[in-house]
């Protein structure tokens, strides 16, 4: 079991792309606005709902886990997959 000076320690390294902590940082609706606006360009981006870890099971394909999945109060949803590896061509990654 681990102490609390230990937990403290391992809380410090965390950052934005770490898995547990983007789950909960990113609950937060105007913390996934800041970071949808950023990764799409859209400054008036206005999310109305925000899931983390929100499951699609499909029975004849794959199924897959996004880190979040939100809409914006126009109805658009927004698949957030963050991949930590290097890649030359983001833009390409972010779909919405």
């Amino acid at each position: 079991m681990l102490t609390r000076e230990e937990r403290v320690r391992e809380i410090q390294k965390f950052t934005l792309l770490s898995d547990v902590f983007m789950s909960v940082a990113l609950e937060d609706i105007p913390a996934c606005e800041h970071v949808l606006r950023i990764f799409t360009g859209k400054k008036e981006l206005t999310l109305r709902r925000v899931k983390t870890q929100y499951s699609i099971s499909k029975i004849a394909t794959k199924s897959v886990r996004l880190d979040v999945l939100a809409e914006d109060i126009c109805g658009a949803l927004y698949a957030i997959e963050v991949q930590r590896k290097a890649s030359v061509d983001h833009a390409r990654r972010v779909r919405y």
